[in-house]
């Protein structure tokens, strides 16, 4: 192996937090990005140029006691106002309007939703992540630290590893 290359493998795996570069908005699909960590590296595309990871939203313990009682009690007009993570459910309602998702459906994913973000067990004050494509019917994964959703979201990105690439063009 030449020096080169062990230099920049070297240099390639240290890094220490994984990135993900916007390099293009395309007009029919979405955004494209390269992303690396230290086991590789792909570029790839976004779904309709909306950035998948969103995050920190802190979530109080009165957001919480209300989102234990949504999931007991069921359904309610605008669950989330007032909280951080309203953000992201904004971005939902957008996905229902975009797919004409009947009431039942918006209902059953508002429960989900909730649901999962109980799963995370936060307390006073917690972060809470999302992985969430914009338009896509999925319930977002939620993940209460950036290393898990930076993780979730490297091995989405089906990365080629370092050791399989070449250091000249194809």
């Amino acid at each position: 192996m030449d020096k080169r290359r062990k230099r920049l493998l070297s240099h390639f795996k240290s890094i220490k937090e994984p990135v993900a570069l916007p390099t293009v908005q395309t007009m029919d699909i979405g955004l494209e990005y390269v992303a690396a960590s230290s086991e590789g590296a792909n570029t790839t595309l976004g779904r309709y140029g909306s950035w998948p990871v969103l995050g920190p939203f802190i979530l109080k313990t009165e957001d919480i006691r209300r989102l234990q009682q949504i999931a007991v009690e069921g359904s309610k007009s605008q669950p989330f106002a007032g909280m951080q993570i309203d953000y992201v459910w904004q971005e939902v309602e957008e996905m229902f309007a975009y797919r004409h998702m009947e009431e039942s459906e918006r209902l059953e994913f508002q429960s989900d939703f909730v649901k999962a973000i109980i799963e995370q067990k936060c307390n006073h004050d917690s972060k809470l992540y999302v992985y969430f494509h914009k338009f896509d019917p999925e319930l977002p994964f939620f993940f209460k630290t950036r290393d898990e959703v930076i993780n979730c979201f490297m091995l989405s990105e089906d990365l080629t590893s370092w050791d399989e690439m070449t250091t000249r063009g194809a």
